[in-house]
């Protein structure tokens, strides 16, 4: 129980310290760019994008703009997850977090934990507008037949689940990383070369599974198109991750507990 409310209170700490960083306003631009791009583009281009008749528009309204989200929320994840981290460098504070009659483990994955959250509220926020756009659009124009057909509530949760368990592994390493270098340019210029390589080695069976930069859009990847419902809430490279997350930080706690930073 002791242990509980140690992590819960180092927890509150790092939630009080987000609030005077700009990390809402980032999360909600994040959250709010695709779905208005898809907005936009039913009103304006909507004779092509008008269902036929007795087809679902859901799918392909809720996979086309998941489809765009691997390259947007990996380089959301590396901003965050370098930007609080660098909120600590600027003031010289974190050797002095360190330094408090408090747990290293709870200071240092509690602020991991508040970067999780974050991600989380943005996927869900993201989510959440795909539904009111899909529905605000039915009620601009009836063709566009949202409102006659159910999303696929099961499915849509698998993918969203499952996209938002492959970023654990770069959030633990970035975290890492950000905690080790002072300079805020050179986590987040190597979190982008990563994701860069991520694009393009995706496909390769014999190195993606290996490259956790990889993983987010390989995890769409996954989904077979002529079966969809045959996806799993967690796919191997979500799996992949959730392992990621477990060594790495373990590792990166104990090395950042034990040595000082720079």
């Amino acid at each position: 129980m002791k242990t509980v409310i140690l992590f819960w209170n180092a927890l509150l700490n790092e939630i009080l310290k987000t609030k005077n960083a700009y990390l809402f306003v980032i999360s909600l631009a994040v959250a709010f760019f695709i779905p208005a791009i898809y907005f936009v583009h039913y009103i304006i281009d909507y004779e092509r994008v008008i269902p036929k008749p007795g087809v679902n528009p859901w799918g392909k309204f809720f996979f086309s703009q998941f489809s765009m989200t691997p390259l947007l929320y990996s380089l959301f994840v590396i901003v965050v997850t370098s930007y609080l981290v660098q909120m600590e460098h600027k003031s010289s504070a974190l050797k002095m977090i360190f330094a408090m009659p408090m747990p290293k483990w709870a200071l240092y994955f509690s602020k991991q934990v508040v970067i999780l959250c974050v991600v989380f509220v943005t996927y869900l926020i993201f989510f959440g507008l795909i539904l009111c756009s899909g529905y605000l659009l039915s009620a601009i124009n009836a063709e566009y037949a949202f409102h006659l057909y159910k999303p696929d509530f099961k499915l849509m949760s698998k993918v969203f689940l499952s996209s938002f368990a492959t970023v654990f592994g770069v959030i633990a390493l970035q975290y890492w990383i950000s905690f080790k270098i002072k300079n805020f340019l050179i986590p987040l210029g190597i979190g982008l070369i990563m994701v860069i390589i991520g694009i393009i080695i995706f496909r390769s069976s014999r190195f993606a599974p290996f490259f956790l930069y990889g993983y987010n859009i390989s995890n769409l990847t996954a989904i077979n198109p002529a079966n969809p419902n045959t996806f799993e809430w967690l796919s191997s490279f979500s799996v992949y991750s959730l392992w990621y997350f477990l060594v790495i930080g373990i590792v990166g706690y104990f090395n950042v507990s034990k040595s000082a930073v720079k």
